[in-house]
């Protein structure tokens, strides 16, 4: 408990209140779109883009308390999983006692003279591990699910995506390695496809398999669209760090995020702001096909899969 009450909690009271100006905004933000109508397209088009800068500014605000909020969350995490620990030991400790007591190893007076130890620290385990929560439900105001996990980790080398020679023709398929996938035996493969080529050490837990190549087609109203072509992961977003970098307004910084496997593509929302919607229905996550059109914040794009 003293560890625990190192641990610092400053940033999350200010992402707390930025979180609270953020959904003010979000609130101005959907007032002025059901009232658009009653305005000029140039008063609204420039309350909307003060909409956006003030809260991207709230983003960069966020931030860097983000950061530190999570480093702080993955010290809890630590003290949380010690405690567990803690507490299932002194479960089981006094569970041992009742047992041996029920067997007839132990008699009465010993049980007895043991028992009150061993519940004393499962009451205190108890009493601890709330604290923790309580300490972890703050943190969880103001970070993803996604931190629930701990502290993100380098993707192991042998998860990369990769290209092997498979004696296939690479213009019309895209070789990829997703994670835990297995490769196709050679029947599963084109028929002219020489199956000396297409094999792969047996056992190989990162085998590489076949995907269907797939791009993005987005600023459709130029005359000529830009493509961003796909690879096994592909974020979408305004943050330098997707590899689609989308930077008009009502886009999240990591806004959606598509995937590639054996049966094609999945797109998945990041709980953006504004929602991602594939042929105007609003997803959560679901497979795309070609032609499929999809909407993140003012921005359209067209998959295809050819």
């Amino acid at each position: 408990m003293d560890t625990l009450s190192a641990i610092e909690v400053s940033a999350v009271d200010k992402l707390v209140e930025i979180k609270k100006d953020q959904a003010l905004l979000d609130e101005y933000r959907s007032k002025a779109e059901s009232i658009k109508a009653k305005t000029s397209d140039s008063v609204y088009s420039r309350v909307l883009a003060d909409y956006e800068k003030r809260r991207m500014e709230l983003d960069t605000q966020a931030a860097p308390l983000q950061a530190e909020a999570r480093r702080e969350y993955h010290k809890l995490r630590s003290i949380f999983d010690e405690l567990n620990t803690a507490h299932e030991a002194a479960c089981l400790n006094k569970e041992e006692i009742e047992f041996r007591q029920a067997v007839g190893e132990l008699q009465k007076e010993e049980a007895e003279k043991r028992l009150p130890k061993a519940q004393w620290v499962l009451k205190k385990c108890k009493k601890e591990l709330a604290e923790v929560d309580r300490l972890r439900a703050r943190f969880l105001e103001v970070l993803t699910a996604e931190d629930e996990s701990g502290p993100q980790q380098e993707e192991p080398e042998t998860k990369k995506p990769v290209e092997v020679e498979l004696g296939v023709d690479m213009s019309d398929a895209t070789m990829l390695m997703p994670p835990g996938a297995s490769l196709p035996d050679a029947a599963a493969l084109d028929a002219e496809t020489d199956p000396a080529s297409s094999q792969v050490e047996n056992g190989s837990k990162d085998a590489t398999v076949m995907v269907p190549p797939g791009i993005l087609i987005s600023d459709l109203d130029n005359a000529i669209p830009t493509e961003h072509a796909l690879g096994a992961i592909s974020g979408i977003g305004r943050g330098e760090e997707n590899q689609i970098v989308v930077s008009e307004g009502g886009v999240s910084l990591k806004h959606a995020l598509l995937t590639a496997d054996l049966t094609g593509f999945t797109l998945k929302d990041l709980k953006s702001r504004n929602g991602t919607f594939v042929n105007d229905e609003r997803i959560t996550e679901c497979s795309v096909s070609d032609g499929d059109c999809i909407r993140l914040g003012d921005i359209e794009m067209i998959f295809r899969s050819t």
